[in-house]
């Protein structure tokens, strides 16, 4: 499918929902954030979303009440909701409501991740890795050669690559690429999957996903560092009070 899933963020923070929607549109979401639940009830119907992202501790109309009139809605009955407190003790609460998750704030990038990647396998959408754009030009070698292509994103596991004439699938091949401290890297990896610029609608560039085989624990470390310095290392410089947090 190559419609972005939709997001409605709703929370009272203005941090909260600027920094969690540049997160979650780097994950690809297509992202709706509203400001109080109260303002939210009667948009959930016109966005339609295929996650909720909930503050629980909302003036007026609580996450709580959101979530209640979320799950007694037949539409959005099996939808994923997220549920977020600085209170630990609230968890049980909403899990009993229906959520699906339970995030404390701070919130944690790797169980972030876990619970959009609910939303993925809800809608058939493999998605196992974290994953960032990534606007970098790399080296390609294949066959005693090299060329110089465009990467759009970067994953735990592999890497798209701009190409109007991608090499076919199963094509080995190796990835040039320096890392954020400006370490340089060269990986291992196959042509998993290639598309095409015509026959669907324009959603991604033409080129090729490659898989990352045979990496070390070292370079699985360094790609792993720089997916999560490309999702959030501007946030956690940049967010006054603390929306997203490493550990």
């Amino acid at each position: 499918m190559d419609r972005r899933p939709k997001a409605l963020l709703i929370d009272d923070s203005e941090h909260v929902l600027t920094y969690l929607s540049v997160f979650l549109d780097r994950m690809n979401f297509d992202i709706y954030p509203i400001q109080f639940g109260v303002n939210a009830l009667n948009l959930i119907q016109v966005f339609s979303p295929d996650i909720f992202f909930l503050d629980v501790d909302m003036p007026v109309l609580s996450g709580l009440d959101v979530l209640r009139s979320i799950r007694d809605n037949e539409d959005f009955a099996e939808t994923p909701v997220v549920m977020m407190s600085e209170k630990s003790d609230d968890a049980r609460d909403c899990l009993e409501l229906g959520a699906d998750f339970f995030l404390q704030m701070p919130l944690k990038v790797q169980e972030l991740h876990k619970a959009v990647t609910l939303c993925y396998q809800k809608r058939r959408i493999p998605r196992r890795h974290l994953r960032a754009p990534l606007n970098q030009q790399v080296t390609l070698h294949h066959d005693n050669g090299q060329m110089i292509c465009q990467a759009i994103s970067l994953s735990e596991g592999g890497i798209y690559i701009r190409k109007v004439t991608p090499m076919p699938v199963g094509t080995p091949i190796e990835i040039e690429m320096v890392d954020g401290d400006g370490e340089t890297m060269r990986l291992k990896g196959e042509v998993i999957y290639v598309k095409g610029i015509s026959g669907r609608r324009y959603a991604i560039p033409p080129g090729m996903a490659i898989q990352f085989s045979g990496i070390s624990p070292v370079q699985s470390s360094m790609v792993r560092n720089m997916v999560t310095d490309l999702l959030i290392g501007d946030i956690l410089q940049e967010q006054v009070e603390p929306v997203l947090t490493l550990q």
